[in-house]
């Protein structure tokens, strides 16, 4: 037999008032759950809670609460999931394999405007979006529900017309340590050098603000392939000489022969920049690559 305390009950009731919800702590699916107006009412939901349950949960139903239904849709049209989203309860955006996303174009996430109507240049452009695996909360979408449901759909946008970040230089390094020698250690060293570097060139603390290092991982052809998605990089460092072949980046400059933790590594140059033609060939000099030793 299971027993409760009806009088503490009650006087929690007093304090919060009816209607209340009464739920099972360790059931799922709106399993045991109830609404009840009365005391009446309330002992006789407990005592068919009690064959379910040990614990029944109490709280005050709230009257403007609002639930949605939440419909996930891959680009073809097929429901890839779907859940509730209300004032306490979040659900994730799904992921698309890369088979589901067109070829030559970025999977950015979900949105619950027109995909073809999004602005990716717009200033706004983050507020109407949640990406992969990022958070569909209510108060992000309760202002775009059509009656009970909101459909969020892909957006897609293709590589060529997703703008590229501008840099004053931007560098992209091999970050697997036991292949190209080099680690954060030694590339923050190496940026101190580039700076101080840059200084001699007329470079401004505002130009010195702007750099982009970039650590990349992964076999050639993945650490490549992300290269060449960002398209930013002016210069890459600790590659091998497959870079080009398997890793599928088109350089203009790809010299090997560069000591870096005793291993004879390449530089890469990737744009015409002037200050990009200048980096590079400071790299070939001991000056320019002595943190990498």
């Amino acid at each position: 037999n299971k027993t409760y305390d009806s009088s503490e009950l009650l006087k929690f009731i007093n304090k919060i008032s009816y209607p209340v919800i009464l739920k099972p702590s360790n059931l799922g699916s709106s399993v045991g759950v109830y609404e009840v107006d009365n005391d009446e009412e309330l002992f006789m939901r407990i005592d068919e809670l009690l064959c379910l349950t040990n614990t029944i949960m109490v709280e005050k139903k709230l009257n403007h609460f609002d639930e949605y239904n939440i419909a996930l849709f891959e680009y073809k049209g097929e429901i890839l999931s779907s859940g509730t989203v209300n004032q306490f309860k979040n659900i994730l955006a799904p992921s698309l394999t890369d088979a589901q996303i067109p070829v030559n174009c970025e999977f950015f996430g979900w949105t619950w405007y027109n995909p073809n109507a999004v602005d990716i240049t717009a200033e706004n452009f983050d507020e109407k979006y949640i990406e992969p695996d990022g958070l569909v909360r209510y108060d992000i979408l309760k202002d775009y529900v059509e009656g009970e449901t909101i459909t969020l759909r892909p957006l897609f946008f293709n590589e060529a017309d997703i703008p590229v970040p501008e840099y004053y230089i931007a560098i992209g390094w091999y970050a697997k340590t036991s292949t190209s020698g080099l680690s954060e250690e030694k590339i923050n060293a190496w940026v101190e050098d580039l700076k101080a570097f840059l200084l001699t060139q007329g470079a401004t603390q505002e130009d010195l603000n702007n750099i982009k290092i970039t650590p990349y991982v992964g076999d050639v052809a993945t650490s490549g392939s992300q290269v060449a998605k960002d398209r930013y990089n002016d210069i890459l460092l600790g590659w091998g000489g497959n870079l080009t072949s398997t890793g599928g980046v088109t350089t203009i400059e790809h010299i090997g022969g560069i000591d870096m933790s005793g291993k004879s590594r390449y530089i890469s140059r990737l744009t015409d920049k002037e200050i990009a033609v200048k980096v590079f060939q400071w790299l070939q000099t001991d000056e320019g690559n002595q943190a990498f030793r």
